[in-house]
Parts: structure tokens; C-alpha cells; sequence
């Protein structure tokens, strides 16, 4: 994020910056575009997102930040250590409030059922990334 600001100084255009290790925003809008797509014509205000796994991730940062201002209900299922930070939660719920999103952060169990909560995101995808949380991968 600091290469981004001193960036942004330098230069006298807008800077989006896409990616970083806190967020992943052109992710998140790709996730949203692709609901759109495949969303058999609803609304995203009408759709479900559930994001099993590392609620401390790039993406699990940038996905309900985006589900709020949106008005998506945006479940996220992590271990209690890996909880979202309670200061984003809190400042995605006050978007929520102006925009009807729903916003749930629960412990993850694995007899839940991710998929019946509707278009499932997860923090280890089913297609292959060059680029995952951690960094480059092989």
C-alpha cells in the first residue's frame, strides 16, 4: 500500500491500485463481474456469496467491502484465529446499513455446507492462479 501512495504522489492522474497483501480489489470486481454472468439474471442485491477459509486474506479483505456497497449477503466461514478484522466487519455493516447488504462472519465447520449458501468463493480456488495469497506460486 505504501509503494501505492508514494506512487499516487509522484503522479497527477488517478492510481488504482489492484493489488496489494491487504487487498485484492480487481479480484473482488472480477468476482462480482462473473456473478453477474452466470447469476441466471438476478440482481448481485439478490445473490449470495459465501467465502469459506482465511477470513485474513487479500481477497477475504476486499470481497465484503465490495458485498456491502453492492448489497450482497456475504457470508465468510473462517477459523476463529483467522477471523476478518473486527474494525473492516464493522465499517462493511455500517455500509450495509444504507445499502440492505448482509454481512455474516461464522466459525468454519467442515459439516457445514458452503454450497448451499449459494456462489461459493474460496480461498484455495478450483482454477489454477499463478498468483495466490501468499505470493507467486509455481
Amino acid at each position: 500500500m505504501a509503494c501505492a501512495s508514494r506512487l499516487k504522489s509522484w503522479r497527477p492522474k488517478p492510481v488504482w491500485n489492484g493489488l496489494t497483501g491487504e487487498w485484492h480489489s480487481t479480484q473482488a470486481l472480477a468476482d462480482f463481474l462473473t456473478m453477474q454472468e452466470h447469476g441466471n439474471r438476478c440482481l448481485l442485491s439478490e445473490m449470495k456469496l459465501s467465502y469459506p477459509g482465511n477470513g485474513r486474506n487479500n481477497v477475504a479483505n476486499s470481497l465484503p467491502v465490495g458485498a456491502a456497497k453492492m448489497g450482497l449477503d456475504f457470508r465468510i466461514a473462517a477459523p476463529a484465529p483467522f477471523f476478518p478484522d473486527p474494525a473492516l466487519v464493522d465499517r462493511c455493516r455500517e455500509i450495509a446499513r444504507i445499502t440492505g447488504a448482509r454481512i455474516t462472519v461464522t466459525i468454519f465447520s467442515r459439516k457445514a455446507s458452503p454450497s448451499r449458501a449459494g456462489i461459493q468463493a474460496t480461498s484455495r480456488n478450483a482454477l489454477p492462479r499463478l498468483w495466490g495469497g501468499d505470493g507467486f506460486h509455481n
